[in-house]
């Protein structure tokens, strides 16, 4: 239980941080999604593009440093030395099951 409070909690931060972001970044209203990816770094699924976009956040603004096409929804993203590790699921353009898991180098 302790595991998902702190999850909460870290959703919680890195949904602060998507506002900040798409309050100072252009093209950013089809994010519907958004993951921590490091301390001053987020990943953010943009359903419209079908994008994974990366933002670098130093303060009070952001830069997207890359992005990438993934198939399907993203479900989550966690941040290793060199890569990324991207689970999809079943969302908008990809209604197959199960939950799919990608590795995604930096």
């Amino acid at each position: 239980m302790r595991l998902l409070a702190g999850g909460a909690v870290l959703f919680l931060v890195a949904f602060i941080c998507t506002q900040k972001v798409s309050a100072q970044v252009e093209g950013t209203q089809g994010i519907t999604s958004v993951f921590s990816t490091g301390a001053q770094e987020i990943a953010a699924y943009d359903a419209t593009s079908r994008q994974l976009r990366f933002f670098s956040v130093a303060g009070e603004t952001a830069k997207e440093i890359a992005s990438i096409s993934v198939p399907g929804q993203v479900m989550g993203v966690v941040a290793l030395d060199d890569s990324y590790v991207v689970a999809t699921g079943m969302g908008r353009g990809d209604l197959t099951p199960p939950i799919r898991v990608h590795l995604l180098p930096k």
